[in-house]
């Protein structure tokens, strides 16, 4: 399933303005997505599962800031299923235009993100063009999400996972899909 996403993910891409990956960024197992996404507009793909609790580990940076005035250049990772409107996030943001600093947020999102229910900061401190390490694990109405080599992040959920969305918005957004353990 992933192969099948990941060729459609890199048909996009190729829309986006990425970048080519070099096999030297891959290792068996995993699935490289380079977006560059222009100032003011967002990319989103759906990674959809075949049943059972969703299992991942991402890799996730910002490589580089495409400014815009009402944008800051940010990339997700969201949890959600077909028949709720409902998305538990961990979301990075570049806040402050040339700055290298990266803040992290857990958000949970209803109304298709029209509205936000919470929003807690992620413990740690990330750079921009640093990798930041995520797992992530569901059940059947939570999620819990681990950065880097942080605690386990619960959030109960009115909804049982079945995919994870991956955005990214106003810049260059280098997202790797591994088969790796738990960080």
């Amino acid at each position: 399933m992933r192969f099948f996403v990941f060729v459609c993910c890199a048909l996009f891409t190729g829309l986006a303005g990425a970048r080519s990956a070099t096999l030297d960024d891959l290792v068996p197992g995993d699935s490289l997505l380079l977006l560059n996404v222009s100032a003011g507009h967002y990319r989103s793909f759906l990674l959809e599962t075949a049943g059972g609790p969703l299992d991942e580990h991402i890799e996730l940076s910002i490589e580089k800031a495409n400014p815009d005035p009402k944008w800051a250049p940010s990339s997700m990772i969201c949890v959600t299923a077909k028949s709720s409107s409902y998305e538990a996030c961990l979301r990075f943001t570049a806040r402050d235009p040339g700055a290298s600093t990266v803040y992290g947020s857990r958000l949970l999102f209803k109304d298709d993100k029209k509205t936000l229910l919470s929003q807690e900061p992620v413990p740690g401190s990330f750079t921009m063009g640093k990798a930041v390490r995520i797992a992530l694990r569901s059940g059947p109405d939570t999620v819990e999400f681990k950065v880097d080599d942080g605690a386990w992040l619960m959030q109960a959920l009115p909804f049982s996972p079945e995919a994870v969305r991956l955005n990214c918005s106003s810049a260059l957004c280098k997202l790797r899909l591994g088969d790796r353990p738990s960080p």
